[in-house]
């Protein structure tokens, strides 16, 4: 067991030891932070200051070009429905197939309607019958009345007689032109010249009045539509040619004409919808598909021009650092037009060869 006396001893070296440690971390720390000291001043004298980036005004000509979004559909088209209800006997067309106006797309079943029609010529002939016995009977009367021999009460019940088989016979054609109709919209036609989008029945199906069986497209051409708002619209003419890019095939251009502008706007959206047509003989350029529309607007011809960096605004209000000629820049006011892809047309405030501030 330790004495007193070791035990002291022991204490000292401890408290020593300590205190060499505590001396030791402090100086380490000194040193560290006179080294980042340094490096941070070495760092700060090495950097230069930034010499400010002056532009020089320069007169140019620049076309201003919008694109707008824009959605290619057929010319024409049309779910062709059928007119009466009846069994499918047989479908002339598939998806893909070119048809002429008049073609037909379906046949239906016309049994029923062509008995129909039989009996209603049959009952024509028989009016046609009826009438003219009825004629040769008002004939024989008006000339036994001439000669007194018939009265003119029974004179007007033979011409009652010859007006009531005219009109028998009246409805008997009108009732079989009506079902010779019938058995003509039996077979489904098509309204105008176009491709098969989509065949929507098969031979067997029941169809009922005004159900769809081919929907029908019209490609050439093609009707382009966009949307612009009122404050562009005065740039845009019927006959106009656009540009037209469609998503994925940024090389392909096509040139669309610009064709119908309407009166009004939208008065949810306050936008214009224009229609543009695209010539597509061939049908190579299919409808449905998303795509832009680039189109020539105003002409920014012989114009300071300016970089938009060096355009500061306040408000609505734009202004540049002008060079003075005493030395230094000044705030200037100035009017712009729209950015031309980085750079601001000027109609006022600068002239060619004026000095501006970028940074």
């Amino acid at each position: 067991m330790l004495n007193r006396r070791t035990k002291r001893a022991v204490i000292g070296i401890l408290f020593l030891l300590g205190t060499v440690l505590i001396i030791l971390f402090t100086v380490a720390r000194f040193f560290q932070n006179a080294e980042l000291k340094r490096r941070a001043m070495e760092e700060a004298a090495s950097l230069k200051p930034r010499p400010p980036v002056i532009h020089t005004v320069t007169r140019s000509s620049q076309q201003l070009e919008r694109t707008y979004a824009a959605q290619v559909q057929p010319w024409l088209q049309s779910e062709i429905p059928s007119e009466v209800s009846a069994r499918v006997s047989r479908v002339h067309v598939e998806a893909g197939s070119q048809v002429r106006k008049g073609d037909i797309l379906v046949s239906l079943d016309d049994a029923l309607a062509r008995h129909q029609l039989t009996a209603a010529e049959a009952a024509r002939a028989g009016a046609e019958s009826a009438r003219a016995e009825a004629e040769r009977r008002l004939t024989e009367a008006r000339l036994l009345a001439r000669d007194k021999v018939v009265s003119e009460t029974e004179l007007k019940a033979v011409e009652s007689e010859m007006a009531l088989r005219e009109s028998d016979l009246a409805r008997s054609i009108a009732e079989e032109d009506r079902l010779r109709e019938l058995v003509q919209r039996h077979e489904i036609r098509a309204p105008f010249d176009g491709v098969v989008n989509r065949r929507l029945v098969d031979p067997g199906a029941a169809v009922n009045t005004n159900q769809p069986v081919v929907h029908l497209v019209d490609l050439n051409p093609l009707r382009i539509i966009f949307f612009v708002n009122e404050q562009e619209l005065p740039n845009f003419k019927p006959g106009q040619i656009l540009t037209l890019q469609r998503k994925g095939r940024p090389d392909e251009t096509l040139s669309p004409v610009l064709r119908f502008i309407p009166p009004s706007a939208d008065p949810r959206t306050g936008l214009f919808r224009l229609e543009a047509e695209l010539p597509n003989p061939e049908g190579v350029t299919p409808a449905g598909l998303q795509a832009s529309i680039r189109a020539p607007l105003n002409f920014f011809e012989n114009l300071p021009f300016l970089p938009a960096a060096a355009v500061r605004w306040n408000g609505a209000r734009a202004e540049v650092h002008l060079r003075r000629p005493e030395g230094g820049f000044a705030p200037t006011p100035v009017e712009v037009g729209p950015d031309l892809e980085g750079r601001y047309p000027v109609f006022s405030g600068l002239n060619e060869g004026d000095e501006v501030l970028i940074r």
